[in-house]
């Protein structure tokens, strides 16, 4: 659960322990004064060269449609056997 601060009307600060679902404080509990909820700095952050540190989000790759990934991937695996054929010689195998 997060854990959210609040400022007392004498302006002192103290922390409560609450779940998104509940409705914020207007009475401080330990000393019944009035109190107001504050926005704080989340302690969230990302650290490293990750997803976002390294702008991987940014970079758009090209959209390629189906029937384009067919073609690239028969063209290799007929590439693949030409391969194959002029170097079964090499690998000890008969033509």
């Amino acid at each position: 659960m997060p854990i959210y601060e609040y400022r007392r009307s004498d302006g002192t600060i103290f922390e409560v322990i609450q779940s998104h679902g509940e409705e914020p404080l207007v009475v401080c509990p330990s000393t019944g004064l009035d109190c107001e909820k504050m926005i704080s700095k989340s302690n969230f952050q990302l650290k490293g060269g990750g997803w976002s540190g390294s702008g991987y989000m940014s970079q758009k790759k090209p959209v390629v449609s189906v029937n384009e990934r067919i073609r690239n991937a028969s063209s290799a695996l007929k590439s693949d056997k030409q391969h194959y054929k002029n170097n079964r010689d090499k690998l000890g195998e008969k033509k």
